[in-house]
């Protein structure tokens, strides 16, 4: 479960272009004979499903993953009352007031016990809380481009959240 951001022009498009191939590559490991075949297919399956999803989309999950609640926002209670509650559109203007709105916020870090507790993993490795951070504050940025990208084109955000 999370939110699915789309900018339908730039979305559609993609999804367009990339689908047949993703369907193809998931027909193709579904017939493979040997794990090798179905090993390579798999890896076709995954890069046209990241193609179809690499531009005109942002995801952000409700779990220890979610910027929004890093930021001390809610999808439901900032977001939703936005939207328009006949297509579940964020209205460029809108999109404008909640690039503002996470502009203002900073990540607000969790403790390891909080992450562990929330079923998250800290390590040495690659699970140390910089890491975490880093994916944050990664996260963020991609959200607001995301955002900057709908507003610059004076495009509604759909949203499914």
């Amino acid at each position: 479960m999370g939110a699915d951001l789309y900018i339908k022009s730039i979305s559609d498009e993609r999804k367009k272009q990339f689908e047949p191939l993703f369907e193809a590559a998931v027909r193709l490991r579904d017939l493979a004979e040997t794990e090798v075949q179905r090993q390579i297919a798999q890896e076709q399956v995954h890069k046209y499903y990241d193609e179809m999803y690499a531009d005109g989309y942002f995801r952000d999950s409700y779990n220890l993953t979610s910027v929004m609640a890093r930021m001390e926002l809610s999808w439901w209670n900032d977001v939703g009352p936005m939207l328009s509650k006949k297509t579940s559109n964020l209205s460029p203007r809108k999109a404008k007031r909640l690039l503002e709105i996470i502009r203002e916020r900073q990540i607000q870090a969790l403790t390891v016990d909080e992450i562990r507790n929330a079923g998250g993993t800290i390590d040495d490795g690659e699970n140390t809380i910089a890491n975490w951070v880093q994916f944050w504050i990664d996260q963020r940025l991609e959200l607001i481009a995301f955002l900057e990208k709908a507003i610059s084109l004076k495009e509604p955000v759909y949203c499914s959240i």
